[in-house]
């Protein structure tokens, strides 16, 4: 085991890799939630640490992203006039 020191990580289950990006959902101050970019470093443990794109203390949807996402895209299609 080698000592890395503290970083900034989140569990992998709340990065969803798109193939072209990594996005996690962060809880915004009105109790929304926003996609942002990020990008991911080392993974251990379960973890990926963040090298970008997240302060500390931001919080993050851990688990359900997929809900989150498709409820996000659902809201963007409505109110585009899709469908009509």
């Amino acid at each position: 085991k080698v000592d890395i020191g503290e970083r900034l990580a989140v569990p992998k289950s709340a990065v969803m890799d798109t193939g072209m990006r990594s996005i996690v959902f962060v809880k915004a101050v009105d109790g929304s939630f926003e996609t942002r970019e990020v990008s991911v470093g080392d993974e251990a443990g379960g973890y990926y640490e963040i090298v970008k794109g997240l302060s500390p203390g931001e919080e993050v949807v851990v688990s359900g992203n997929f809900f989150v996402d498709s409820e996000a895209q659902l809201t963007s299609t409505a109110g585009s006039g899709a469908g009509q």
